[in-house]
């Protein structure tokens, strides 16, 4: 059984979450307090990609017989998008860590789950696959 199909929204879901983890990384490399600039690009490109993948995400999932856990796959992708603009227009210090913390952990933890999700999904799908041969 095939969780999400090959088809060019799964292809183009995927790259937007592999952007995301290379801006990620390469936040890490470029810390705010040497090279502000690049970091803030590279964070924004981490937001901004991962809150769209986990939104892509969740819709694939919503149509793949798992709605619940996709419809909240969508309102984490939504929340983190909405705070990850909040914290690029809003360089207040006083707020700014706020909004970068609900623009991150929303769609980490989610995709976190997700992952252990289909984790267990494929091993359930190959054991009932080989005990049935």
């Amino acid at each position: 059984m095939v969780i999400f199909p090959a088809d060019r929204l799964r292809n183009l879901t995927f790259g937007v979450l592999a952007v995301s983890g290379l801006g990620l990384v390469s936040t890490g490399f470029n810390p705010y307090n040497l090279r502000p600039t690049v970091h803030l690009l590279s964070a924004g490109t981490c937001f901004f990609c991962g809150a769209v993948g986990v939104l892509l995400l969740g819709g694939m999932l919503r149509h793949a017989r798992r709605p619940y856990w996709g419809v909240a796959g969508i309102a984490c992708g939504v929340t983190s998008i909405v705070s990850a603009t909040l914290t690029a227009l809003r360089p207040d210090p006083g707020v700014q860590g706020l909004f970068e913390r609900i623009a991150a952990w929303p769609s980490v933890v989610w995709i976190i789950w997700t992952g252990a999700f289909i984790l267990v999904f494929t091993r359930r799908a190959a054991h009932s696959i080989r005990d049935s041969q």
